[in-house]
């Protein structure tokens, strides 16, 4: 019976009380006590929830009484099915206090109810496929319901005209009165069998049939069974129609399967079919109203007894399999179905059953026969099943067994779908039904199994299995593992997929050609980019005719390694690509069958790069080695010109450059000399055009901007440079030779193209550029400091010779002042006309240019302290120049911009300057040439580079094109008395240097041999402005007379000056040195009769000089007016004599008309 449960549930307090059956219906511990409502919905369904919460909430709330069919939580596995219902208990008042239900579990009347559906399903398929014609009636009113198809054929009628019609309407027996009172009497007696019955079709053929019917109950309506049998033949042979009189009497007790209808309560049976009756041995009536137990059909009554208790609960029971003992005693098997029915209101049991004796003793042959076999058949490698009609395992061996890991009698009964997946299963279970229908073997079937060890594949055939009559039972199945057959056949294919994917994916070039003519197959993607062709320009065609191979004599070695080793490994091979492109590769290959004609794959790795990277590093390499060993060089050569060949041979034969070549630039740009190696033509042009200020491109490059300038291609943008390489390969480099911002000139070389990129050697070559400027700059400076020493000695020299020039000079020019003074006096006491005049005159003028000659060397020697004012040193320069060079064969150019800065300076020293250096030239160009000079503004930072103070100075540039000065020579011009001319003093250069040097300026000389001179004067400017003026001309003054107190220590001077001036009209006094002198001025003064003027020597040995005793003159006489006279020219009182108290100034020797002209002009300026 079915579980019912009952349980109380207050709304209120939420408080539930269960039968002790509903603890077991839901399987909880009674302990435990009751679930709460939201506990036990977790029991049901997800889907059922909502309804069974809503029909509790409604009792609640409205006392609606409910109820529900639902399902159990899926979750717990098997799904059960209950009906729930609930009704509400009202107070007094009408309050719902309590719920009342029950739960009752229907799942077996669910499963009966199902079985009975199947059961349905196979009556029907038995009605619609059986060989008589079957037409149900409804029992009361006699009109059809259902006919099977049989019928149709047999009287011609569709089924639409039958259903509805009632029996006799349709007038099909004309025997039997088809009408009301023929189907009165089959309600009453329930059962009509008419033996022979005529039957004419729809179309009016005569039949003879046998119609039986009988009346049964089918669900609520009793409907009549009318079986048509046709036995048209049967008449004609008694044989046949008694035979088909008992096999066509009814489609149920037909049917070949066993079918009982029994009563639930106490087993009897109520109906039972032919082939039921037939498998047990009992007639029809024997066994109705009997149980099975009574007949003793059970031979064991105690499988009934199990098969009754697993019926308990259930609905049905499937696939039992139970022994029976027929009438006769004999035991027979058979598998039986059995299923819950209602029937006439009262519970049944449907009973389905088959007889499977047969298959049993076919299962005992098989088992015979396996035990025969068994040593042979599980000794096979051989995967070997057996099976029946229906699919089940009958045997495996002990392979098979192996093969899914489970003993032999784990497969007994079962299919392939106990065993695998469902598209696995479903493709065997094809392959069985095409077998069992056609009854041929179906061999070579190539499946999968999911076995212990994974996925394997087999070759199945599968044999039909036939009993005695040929009709087939069974198969037997024989699998061949393949499954490393299969991985092999898989991993060639994907050895294939991955060489194809391979093929086109590799970065290196990949082809397959003919053996026999290297006819191109197939060549993959990266072949085709780094050569240029499609891939459609290179099928079928050959390397040679598409001029793939750059050096053909390559292709002859490349067919002769693979014809006698069978391989290549790496061969270097030269491709010409569709562009002309010349590229480097390794080449393999192998040989190998493609669709039988021998083939090669080859393989090749461009090296083009790798190449030009070795190249690049070799060529680095030698670089460096070339970049020390011109650091060797330049530690051990100290000549400029010869470092520099050195330098340019060092890198052209260290193979590091093509070509090297520097040229060396002064600040005009102008060629110092250069050095050049590996230039096969004439060099000479390239200095022509730089002479001619038409500077190469790349010069210009270099010398705007620091760093190293690339030139791809010299020959389109220096096409007529013959520094060019000759091949079209090479590039050139150009950078600037500079040091601490100082440029020396340009060194170029040529490199090949590949190279001419790389950063390593442009800084490389930066780096020997800067080692070749740094070099020269050592040279400048030691060539400076050997200068400067040279200087300084000169210095040294000078000074020491000025110290003895200048007192002999001092001594010299005393006695000059005697007899120039007293020449004077002569000539005023003899006529003009006189002979003796004109000798006096020649004797003056000798003693005059012995005065210029001792004014000379005081000025080489001290310098001679210059006059200075602010001066233009344009307008000096000009005047100067153009004189010196009046009458010369040689041009002057001149470049003197309109702001040179002013200069302060004696205007007639620098003029003499201008002067001797201007004659100096014009003598070196005796045939004419160019004499050049520049003055330029310059702001100049101390540096070792020139012995000069920071500051402005103005820059002259004194150059000729003359016969040059040697070396040796170069080093002594400034030496006193050092001259090469047969006329010369020696003195000019070194008044020269002397002025310059009194002017804190320097003066420099640089000279080449056959090519000219250039001599570079320094002078400091100045801030301020040079003002316009108008010159004054000083006019003489006259005799002016006076009385004069003349200085001097020495005697004979003291006596001329007394006879010149007396005669000139001034009362004249005498005084050794200086004391004496302000003794008698002041006795003058104090005796009322005052000197005008006093003349001082300025030099008295052993006593005090014009110096000091002007000094305390002043003080007597802040008003003297005193004249410094000296031999001493170059003394700085004499040239800024004012600043000491002097009124005046007057060198020694001097004539008289000098005296008296600066006597005059003192004494009259006083007067006014």
């Amino acid at each position: 019976m079915a579980k019912i449960g009952s349980y109380e549930y207050d709304p209120v307090t939420g408080i539930s009380i269960w039968s002790s059956e509903m603890f077991n219906l839901v399987g909880r511990d009674p302990a435990l006590g009751p679930m709460s409502v939201p506990e036990f919905m977790q029991l049901m369904h997800p889907e059922d929830r909502t309804a069974m919460q809503s029909m509790l909430e409604g009792c609640a709330r409205d006392g609606v009484s409910g109820a529900i069919e639902f399902r159990g939580d899926p979750a717990s596995g098997e799904i059960r099915y209950f009906i729930g219902n609930v009704q509400a208990a009202s107070d007094s008042k009408g309050r719902i206090t309590k719920l009342f239900g029950t739960i009752q579990d229907i799942t077996e009347r669910k499963q009966a109810e199902e079985a009975l559906i199947a059961s349905e399903i196979r009556y029907r398929r038995l009605f619609e496929s059986a060989k008589d014609g079957i037409l149900i009636l409804n029992a009361e009113t006699g009109q059809i319901v259902d006919v099977n198809p049989f019928l149709f054929n047999l009287i011609g009628f569709s089924f639409e005209e039958l259903m509805g019609r009632k029996l006799w309407e349709i007038g099909l027996f004309k025997d039997i009165a088809a009408s009301k009172e023929a189907f009165k009497e089959l309600q009453d007696k329930g059962y009509v069998r008419y033996e022979d019955l005529p039957l004419e079709t729809k179309d009016g053929k005569k039949r003879d049939v046998e119609f039986v019917s009988n009346v049964y109950q089918v669900s609520n309506m009793r409907v009549v069974q009318c079986n048509v049998r046709d036995i048209t033949e049967r008449k004609r042979a008694q044989d046949t129609i008694k035979e088909s009189e008992e096999r066509f009497a009814t489609a149920f007790r037909n049917s070949p399967i066993l079918m009982a209808i029994s009563t639930l309560k106490d087993g009897r049976f109520i109906e039972t079919n032919d082939a039921f009756c037939r498998a047990m041995g009992y007639r029809h009536e024997e066994l109705l109203g009997h149980s099975s137990l009574e007949l003793n059909l059970w031979y064991d009554p105690g499988e009934r007894m199990a098969t009754l208790e697993k019926m308990k609960g259930r609905e049905e029971l499937s696939n039992l399999e139970v022994r029976f003992r027929t009438k006769s005693g004999e035991t027979r098997t058979a598998e039986m179905s059995m299923v819950k029915i209602i029937l006439r209101n009262e519970p049944c049991l449907l009973i389905i059953a088959m007889d499977i004796t047969e298959r049993k003793l076919l299962e005992e042959e098989l088992e015979r026969e396996y035990e025969e076999n068994k040593l042979i058949i599980d000794s096979s490698p051989v995967l070997i099943f057996y099976k029946d009609r229906e699919g089940r395992f009958l045997r495996v061996n002990n392979a098979f067994a192996v093969a899914l890991d489970m003993p032999e009698d784990k497969f007994l009964g079962r299919t392939v779908f106990d065993l695998y997946s469902a598209d696995i299963a479903q493709s065997m279970t094809n392959d069985d039904n095409e077998v069992f229908e056609s009854g041929i073997s179906k061999l070579s079937i190539i499946e999968q199994y999911e076995s212990a060890r994974g996925i394997r594949w087999v070759q199945t055939d599968k044999v039909p299995i036939l009993d005695k009559s040929g009709k087939t039972i069974g198969l037997v199945g024989f699998a061949q593992d393949i499954t490393e057959r299969k991985q092999a056949e898989e991993a060639i294919r994907e050895s294939e997929e991955k060489f194809n994917k391979a093929f086109h994916a590799s970065p290196n070039l990949m082809a397959v050609i003919t053996l026999d003519e290297g006819r191109i197959i197939d060549v993959n993607e990266a072949y085709s980019t780094i050569t240029g062709y499609k891939r459609e320009e290179l099928w079928g065609n050959v390397a040679l005719e598409l001029n793939l191979w750059a050096n053909p004599e390559q292709r002859k070695d490349f067919y002769q390694k693979i014809n006698k080793d069978g391989r290549l490994d790496n061969m270097e091979i030269l491709l010409r690509t569709k562009a002309g492109e010349i590229r480097a590769f390794l080449f393999s290959a192998e040989k190998i069958t493609l669709r039988g004609i021998p083939c090669l794959v080859t393989v090749a790795l461009d090296i083009t790069e790798r190449k030009l990277a070795e190249e690049r590093i070799n060529h680095l390499n030698l670089t460096l080695q070339s970049v020390r060993n011109v650091n060797q060089l330049i530690t051990r050569e100290k000549d400029r010109d010869k470092l520099l060949k050195g330098v340019c041979d060092t890198l052209v034969k260290g193979r590091s450059f093509f070509t090297a070549w520097i040229v060396l630039l002064n600040e005009s740009k102008e060629v110092i000399t250069h050095a050049a190696s590996g230039i096969r033509g004439d060099f000479t042009p390239l200095l022509s055009r730089i002479k001619q200020e038409e500077t190469l491109p790349c010069i210009q490059k270099a010398l705007k901007k620091s760093g190293v300038v690339i030139t791809e291609n010299p020959h389109t943008m220096c096409a007529d440079c013959p520094a060019i390489a000759n091949s079209t390969d090479f590039g050139s480099m150009t950078v600037r030779l500079e040091y601490e911002g100082a440029i020396y000139g340009i060194l170029c070389s040529s490199l090949p193209k590949s190279i001419l990129t790389d950063k390593s050697e442009a800084e490389l070559f930066q780096e020997v550029a800067t080692d070749i400027a740094f070099a020269l700059h050592n040279m400048e400076m030691e060539s400076e400091y050997t200068r400067l020493e040279q200087e300084r000695l000169r210095v040294a020299k000078l000074e020491s010779i000025g110290t003895l020039a200048g007192g002999i000079a001092h001594d010299f020019n005393n006695l000059l002042t005697g007899i120039m003074g007293n020449i004077g006096l002569v000539k005023t006491y003899i006529a003009p006309s006189d002979a003796t005049y004109e000798m006096l005159n020649e004797a003056e003028n000798a003693a005059a240019r012995a005065r210029d000659l001792t004014q000379q060397l005081l000025t080489f020697a001290r310098g001679g302290k210059p006059v200075k004012k602010l001066t233009s040193v344009a307008g000096v320069i000009k005047e100067s120049a153009e004189f010196a060079l009046r009458g010369s064969k040689v041009k002057l150019e001149l470049s003197l911009p309109d702001n040179l800065w002013p200069i302060e300076a004696d205007e007639g020293q620098i003029n003499q300057v201008i002067n001797n250096l201007a004659i100096n030239a014009d003598e070196a160009m005796p045939r004419g040439g160019t004499l050049k000079i520049r003055a330029e503004n310059l702001v100049y930072k101390k540096s070792a580079a020139l012995p000069l103070q920071s500051g402005n100075y103005v820059r002259v540039d004194i150059e000729d094109t003359g016969i040059g000065i040697s070396p040796e020579n170069l080093q002594r011009i400034f030496e006193p008395y050092f001259t090469t001319k047969q006329r010369g003093s020696g003195l000019g250069l070194t008044t020269a240097y002397s002025i310059v040097r009194n002017h804190n300026g320097i003066i420099l000389a640089d000279s080449i041999l056959n090519r000219g001179s250039t001599f570079r004067i320094y002078l400091p400017a100045t801030k301020k402005i040079l003002k316009g003026g108008k010159k004054v001309t000083v006019e003489s003054a006259g005799q002016a007379g006076g009385k004069v107190l003349v200085m001097d220590d020495e005697e004979i001077i003291r006596k001329m000056l007394k006879n010149m001036l007396s005669l000139a009209g001034y009362t004249v006094e005498l005084a050794a040195d200086g004391d004496e002198a302000i003794t008698k001025y002041q006795q003058a003064r104090a005796a009322g009769d005052p000197f005008n003027a006093v003349i001082m020597d300025l030099t008295i040995p052993g006593g005090m000089g014009g110096k000091e005793a002007v000094k305390k003159l002043l003080e007597i006489d802040p008003k003297a007016t005193v004249i410094v006279s000296s031999g001493y020219a170059t003394d700085a009182i004499m040239s800024e004599y004012k600043k000491y108290g002097f009124k005046s100034v007057i060198a020694k020797p001097y004539s008289v008309r000098q005296l008296q002209d600066t006597l005059s002009g003192l004494l009259t300026k006083k007067k006014r």
